[in-house]
């Protein structure tokens, strides 16, 4: 079926498999209150750490 909509529509078939998750998730953020939500897991990795991981060039020594 997404093949065929995906044909008709001029769209991809992840797209037309991705609507009724897309419209669940949008009806579950209506409804559930985030803010009484425990957290579980906190990442580890700061993302002030993150420019120290990655070398990029400097334009003049490409």
């Amino acid at each position: 079926m997404a093949s065929r909509l995906s044909a008709a529509f001029n769209a991809t078939a992840g797209f037309w498999l991705h609507v009724p998750a897309n419209f669940y998730l949008a009806q579950a953020r209506k409804r559930v209150d985030i803010k009484q939500a425990q957290v579980f897991w906190q990442p580890q990795a700061d993302f002030d750490d993150f420019p120290n991981l990655i070398t990029i060039p400097k334009p003049d020594t490409i």
